[in-house]
């Protein structure tokens, strides 16, 4: 039996020519959740095709003919929300080739849209709700027994089409308790030389992958569906198998790799014991991981330093307290002065910072708040994004509850600030994000700390070196403005709203 797993194009579009040629993405990275399936599906006896359309895109015709070449049994789509209409799109043209084709969809967002996606999807035969691997697992058995059907009310957290056309929702969640039971995920199905990029500045200068060390997180705030979809159960994998897997990619020849899990720092013995590791098996890559500024302790992070961590990205989102509790973060004003003060003293790099702006009730005084905090505080590179309402979050949630969530949200990107009243008016919001990314450029005392900070680190000139090859000191300042921009990841979706709503 053949199966194809699909990572479906990043944007909007409502027909195959317009997602092609309308094709945007801000950067693409190694399908981790698909990895992972296709070392579970072949160690039991599959073969499987990994096919990422969000890194590589195609043209219609290429994409039937992939599917007409290869002629899978059973496709699978890993969707995100920016992927649900494409991913309806590909399932179609699926089942004009191959009209016997078992279709399976899977991810965050089908988590919680299963019901809109079967209703408004006909294509799709089943919804798998949470983590995918062994539920997969079993449907691929099952259907190659020609015993699916029969069996199909025996698996729990699915989602799927009854012979009369009726969704029926199988009770139930599929979460894996055990993460060490898991195989290392196949990099060798991938078909793409991937970089860490923002929009088209990459960001990793020697051969670079992706590792997952824990799922799951124990935090519940408003904006993300990360605790929604693993049910707020943080599970780790042991630093030995961690290690092993690292000692893998490293004999593969990859230097720089970025961590994926949503808070590395979480649990400090096991991270040391990660990064003591690392060093002890002679390991050396240049490493790039994620935390909240409450868990930035001095000496996990020292020890980050020491063995490779050249940046670290923390969510910081506002600098209003106020907004924060709204957010249900969790952390202080204080503690994100104290966590950037202890990751420089530790002598890590770069510090990323994530802010958001929009929140519902977030006034025009608590966005200066984040502003002023922006430009005060000691971050290289801060990220600025609008509040989108996601399905699986507190905010998509409240919407529902307050009855003010638009009919085709499931479909489309919906900003906080265009539903919930009394929110800032979106537009004063893109002027002020873009305003707030030319004064924090344009700081003379910033201009010469990251002066100082390049010339003295090797993976710092070497992306900078990497970018000025690849597109030329005047194309890297357009591009550079363009990223530094509220519509850098709203371009398309903007276009898009116009074409969904006409």
């Amino acid at each position: 039996m053949k199966i194809m797993l699909i990572v479906p194009p990043l944007n909007f579009r409502r027909s195959y020519k317009e997602l092609y040629e309308e094709y945007t993405c801000d950067g693409s990275l190694p399908p981790m959740g698909l990895m992972y399936l296709t070392s579970v599906l072949k160690n039991n006896g599959f073969n499987v095709k990994l096919l990422d359309l969000s890194a590589i895109p195609v043209t219609p015709d290429y994409f039937r003919k992939i599917i007409k070449d290869y002629d899978p049994d059973i496709i699978g789509f890993s969707i995100i929300a920016d992927a649900v209409n494409t991913s309806m799109i590909l399932a179609g043209e699926v089942k004009k080739v191959n009209p016997n084709c078992l279709i399976i969809g899977g991810g965050i967002s089908p988590t919680f849209l299963y019901r809109e996606i079967l209703t408004n999807g006909p294509y799709f035969d089943i919804i798998v709700r949470g983590e995918g691997e062994y539920v997969i697992l079993k449907i691929a058995e099952l259907a190659e027994r020609n015993i699916l059907w029969e069996n199909i009310k025996d698996l729990k957290g699915i989602a799927y089409h009854a012979n009369n056309g009726v969704v029926k929702v199988n009770e139930g969640y599929n979460l894996i308790k055990e993460l060490d039971q898991l195989p290392i995920p196949d990099r060798s199905a991938l078909t793409f030389n991937y970089t860490y990029q923002f929009g088209q500045l990459e960001l990793s200068s020697k051969k670079f992958t992706t590792i997952l060390t824990s799922r799951g997180c124990p935090f519940q705030c408003m904006f993300c569906a990360c605790s929604a979809f693993t049910q707020s159960k943080y599970r780790a994998r042991s630093p030995e198998k961690v290690l092993d897997e690292f000692e893998y990619i490293y004999g593969e020849g990859y230097r720089q790799i970025l961590i994926t899990d949503d808070h590395f720092f979480l649990t400090p013995k096991r991270t040391v014991s990660i990064l003591k590791g690392l060093r002890e098996r002679r390991i050396d890559m240049d490493i790039i991981c994620e935390s909240r500024v409450d868990f930035a302790r001095s000496e996990v992070l020292k020890e980050a330093c020491k063995t490779g961590v050249k940046s670290v990205f923390y969510g910081m989102e506002s600098g209003s307290q106020r907004v924060l509790d709204y957010y249900q973060k969790k952390i202080t004003i204080p503690q994100i002065f104290e966590a950037v003060k202890k990751t420089r003293e530790a002598g890590i790099n770069m510090v990323v910072g994530s802010f958001m702006f929009g929140a519902p009730g977030e006034t025009w005084e608590d966005m200066l708040l984040t502003v002023k905090l922006i430009l005060t505080i000691d971050i290289d590179v801060p990220i600025l994004n609008i509040v989108d309402v996601l399905p699986g979050t507190g905010l998509w949630f409240e919407a529902e509850k307050r009855g003010i969530l638009p009919p085709d949200a499931w479909r489309r990107t919906v900003n906080a600030a265009k539903i919930f009243p009394g929110t800032v008016p979106l537009d004063r919001i893109r002027l002020l994000i873009d305003k707030t990314y030319d004064l924090f450029i344009k700081r003379g005392p910033y201009i010469g700390k990251q002066l100082i900070r390049t010339l003295g680190d090797n993976w710092r000139r070497g992306l900078i070196y990497r970018n000025i090859r690849r597109l030329g000191l005047n194309r890297i300042a357009k591009v550079f403005k363009e990223y530094t921009s509220s519509r850098r990841m709203y371009k398309y979706q903007l276009k898009n709203q116009e074409s969904v709503n006409g």
